[in-house]
């Protein structure tokens, strides 16, 4: 039989080196590799430019220092009470968000809200209600602050009367700031998207 070299290995006439399987082998495995990455990507979502939406924030407020609390006093909100470090609920979705049409002097205006009186509708998912609700209790008759990252949004206070709804109505505080109103609504309507 002839025998040849392939650098130090000797192989049998018409064989592959072992290399050549080894080469082989590599490329096969990477090829592999990429059909599945590819399989696995096709089914993500687009990312939300610059990253995932700030979450819906709610925090009771208190009128006595809460330990680690903070004191809140914006221009929207002025002296409005204490409030803990971390919400109290989080709601990283919404199912949507509608701007409310109101009467002013006797004629309908228009959406998105107002500058006079900015009010919006958030429409929570179903699978948010049990802890909606768990929280409602919680904060029955006590002001609630409403937050979208570091921005104060809205207060609201829940009735302990009535049963949590799937919608919460309020009113911007960014009143007669048409700047701030766009921009509060905005951050509510990325929450739905």
């Amino acid at each position: 039989m002839a025998r040849g070299r392939c650098g130090s290995h000797s192989w049998l006439c018409g064989a592959p080196p072992l290399s050549f399987f080894v080469k082989q082998c590599r490329m096969r495995t990477l090829a592999i590799i990429f059909l599945l990455l590819a399989l696995a990507l096709q089914g993500c979502e687009a990312p939300v430019p610059g990253g995932a939406p700030d979450p819906l924030a709610f925090y009771i407020v208190s009128d006595d220092e809460l330990v680690d609390g903070r004191f809140v006093d914006t221009h929207d909100f002025p002296k409005l009470g204490y409030v803990r470090p971390l919400p109290d609920l989080k709601l990283n979705r919404l199912k949507s968000v509608a701007a409310v049409p109101f009467q002013y002097g006797g004629r309908q205006v228009g959406v998105p809200p107002l500058d006079e009186l900015p009010t919006v509708v958030v429409f929570f998912r179903d699978q948010d209600m049990p802890a909606l609700t768990d929280f409602a209790h919680r904060a029955a008759r006590k002001k609630v602050l409403l937050m979208v990252g570091d921005k104060p949004i809205g207060v609201v206070v829940f009735s302990p009367l009535l049963k949590p709804s799937d919608q919460l109505t309020f009113t911007l505080g960014a009143r007669g700031d048409r700047a701030r109103i766009n921009d509060e609504y905005a951050l509510l309507k990325k929450l739905a998207q």
